[in-house]
């Protein structure tokens, strides 16, 4: 519970300058010049490349993303809102087209972008900043929603996904060691 009250109020002081608010302590984000042109965000999951063994992990994977997007929301006190425009399915020719502002989903190796991945190991993730708005995970990787998970095996797709949510946002890494936005993978966030 500790954890979570220390995320919420990292995630807050994170949202400060987008709120137009200043930090009264030392900085703990890095904040990129590129904004969305307002605080209405439409997002969505695809799963164009077909990634997805099965409708259940597609689920699993959705609801971990859309739990990140709440948490960003919710920690903007309102001023943030987000729309899900998702496919209604993995299946859904939707899924071929990008229709939201962030874009999130898993792809493997050259992907269409401007950075490929890497296959298992090394780079998880990438995200764009306002107004790219793209949130990738790599698919080759080991993810997991278990707390149980051994760190040095699986990597947390709840910790990811809010932290490459937060560059989509326009927050750039931090150095404070228990930040969402630093640039190091810390399991005991969770």
């Amino acid at each position: 519970m500790l954890l979570e009250v220390y995320v919420v109020l990292v995630l807050n002081l994170s949202l400060f300058p987008l709120l137009g608010l200043s930090v009264p302590r030392s900085k703990r984000y890095v904040l990129n010049p590129e904004r969305w042109p307002d605080c209405d965000l439409t997002w969505a999951f695809r799963d164009p490349f077909h990634l997805f063994d099965n409708d259940e992990d597609y689920r699993v994977a959705k609801k971990i993303v859309a739990q990140s997007i709440r948490t960003w929301e919710e920690s903007a006190g309102g001023a943030l809102t987000f729309t899900d425009v998702s496919p209604h399915n993995r299946q859904s020719p939707e899924n071929l087209e990008r229709k939201a502002r962030i874009d999130v989903l898993f792809a493997r190796y050259d992907h269409g972008d401007k950075e490929s991945f890497d296959g298992r190991g090394g780079l998880v993730a990438h995200s764009g900043y306002p107004n790219d708005g793209i949130v990738h995970f790599d698919a080759s990787e080991n993810w997991t929603v278990s707390d149980e998970a051994d760190p040095d095996v699986f990597v947390d797709l709840r910790y990811v996904a809010l932290h490459e949510i937060g560059h989509a946002l326009g927050l750039e890494h931090s150095a404070f060691p228990f930040a969402v936005m630093n640039p190091f993978y810390r399991q005991i966030l969770f």
